[in-house]
């Protein structure tokens, strides 16, 4: 038997409730964070 794929996530914004998602979704070995989209150029890279 072969482990399934993760499920890839993209997260849109980044703000409090998608900062805590990231962090969650870094936790779940069955979910893949593949990108974030950002809606504040200040935000980029952090």
């Amino acid at each position: 038997m072969t482990a399934a794929s993760p499920i890839k996530v993209f997260q849109v914004a980044t703000g409090n409730v998608g900062s805590e998602m990231i962090k969650r979704i870094a936790t779940q070995p069955d979910l893949q964070l593949i990108g974030v989209h950002c809606y504040s150029p200040d935000k980029i890279g952090r």
